[in-house]
């Protein structure tokens, strides 16, 4: 019973926190728009005693379960931005578009562009590492290109310019 009224009286929040991540979800998956779903659901059997459950078409390929994570991520992001929560404003993600359509890092590219431009203050830190991934077509290549990506990335790491001056094993 605790459980089913603290679900009932964060109503308001979790009702804010879903305008947010399907804000985003449908701003990087255009084509399946109104196809996923966002749930918390009591389960007093669990020690977590609620399930979250976040569900896009067919993600149990590798490439929509890391688009379930970006989105989640982003949407805990920009809600705490929003409610005036204090905390860091940048997140960052290692290897998360690897297995995504490259269209989804463009359509998130404009996200988060569109986002800066209302005055939105963050920073997302991401990690490209997978070979030939700059290289690739991106689609629409006047916004999102290596030489751009390069352009805007505020340090770029290299096997001759490793983090910090130093080789990590």
């Amino acid at each position: 019973a605790e459980i089913v009224n603290f679900l009932q009286k964060i109503q308001k929040d979790l009702s804010d926190f879903r305008q947010i991540f399907f804000e985003i979800h449908d701003a990087i998956y255009v084509e399946n728009r109104d196809r996923s779903s966002f749930t918390l659901t009591p389960n007093e059997n669990k020690d977590s005693k609620i399930d979250i459950g976040v569900s896009l078409p067919a993600d149990l390929s590798k490439g929509k379960n890391q688009g379930r994570t970006l989105i989640y991520d982003l949407a805990i992001l920009f809600n705490a931005m929003r409610k005036g929560i204090r905390c860091p404003r940048f997140i960052a993600h290692d290897g998360i578009f690897d297995g995504m359509d490259k269209a989804h890092f463009v359509h998130l590219y404009e996200y988060l562009e569109r986002l800066t431009n209302r005055g939105e203050r963050f920073q997302y830190i991401i990690t490209m590492n997978e070979e030939g991934t700059l290289n690739e077509n991106f689609g629409n290549a006047d916004k999102v290109n290596p030489e751009k990506i390069a352009d805007e990335a505020i340090l770029t790491l290299t096997p001759t310019k490793p983090l910090l001056g130093r080789k990590w094993d």
